[in-house]
């Protein structure tokens, strides 16, 4: 485990300081770091999301925030029995909603940028990588293999969470599902891992599939699926302690790009 508030940065004054999770302080070498949000998650919000920022906003000089909002899309057709089209447009409705919530926070961050779901995959980059992951699962059976433990994680973790809706009878439907969003979400990233040098901050276990990315697994011909640098954080609960203009590090939000043209 590496603790992240060294010394050399400003104390983490609000109810949570944020801790990496191993990785060997690789996190470091990056001077731009990619936010992974999960609209609804509780890692993803409140204090917590403001505890993110800050710590983001003394480590970085650019930041870009993947607001993951439509691609929530599948669990809404699991879990409400609604069709596609109408869970897109829900889960849209609450990316924006999110956005409103966190504007203090998100203000807060170096150079930010912000895109929707939809921006990454309905962009012309996208249809040159949509149905990556299904060819090289075919091919490769490290990935195969990633894909289907991350199923059978994702199906453990939210069976134990809500047990009336995750029933025994229905997990062929939850795979089926949840192979659809792996995938979408591991295309989408052969598109934003090139377009810029970052390291992705999730506040939350990874998938066996982004560490593959991670390891830098070499995939074959044209269509390479690596490069990330994908870091987990975690919160620890603490009392918080007034920021003055004394400590190094406070002052004004940090300027931001962006956050003007969020919708």
């Amino acid at each position: 485990m590496s603790i992240s508030n060294d010394n050399q940065y400003p104390p983490q004054t609000g109810s949570y300081r944020v801790v990496v999770i191993g990785g060997g302080g690789r996190w470091k070498k990056f001077t731009t770091v990619r936010l992974e949000i999960s609209v609804g998650g509780r890692n993803h919000e409140g204090e917590k999301f403001a505890a993110t920022a800050e710590w983001i906003r003394h480590r970085f000089t650019r930041s870009i925030v993947c607001v993951n909002d439509t691609l929530q899309r599948f669990t809404r057709m699991f879990e409400d029995g609604l069709g596609e089209d109408e869970a897109r447009a829900l889960c849209a409705q609450e990316g924006v909603a999110w956005v409103e919530r966190n504007r203090a926070a998100l203000r807060r961050l170096p150079k930010a940028e912000l895109h929707h779901w939809d921006d990454w995959t309905a962009g012309p980059g996208f249809a040159a990588v949509d149905g990556l992951t299904e060819r090289l699962r075919a091919v490769v059976p490290a990935v195969d293999a990633a894909i289907a433990a991350d199923v059978e994680d994702m199906w453990a973790r939210r069976q134990r969470q809500q047990p009336g809706i995750y029933r025994d009878h229905r997990k062929a439907e939850f795979a089926a599902l949840a192979d659809r969003y792996i995938a979408e979400e591991t295309d989408r990233f052969a598109v934003i891992l090139p377009d810029a040098r970052a390291v992705d901050i999730y506040p939350g276990s990874l998938l066996r599939i982004w560490e593959l990315m991670d390891d830098g697994v070499q995939l074959p011909g044209a269509e390479p699926l690596t490069g990330g640098a994908f870091t987990r954080i975690e919160f620890r609960r603490q009392e918080p302690r007034p920021a003055t203009g004394a400590e190094p590090g406070y002052g004004p939000p940090a300027p931001s790009v962006a956050l003007a043209a969020m919708s």
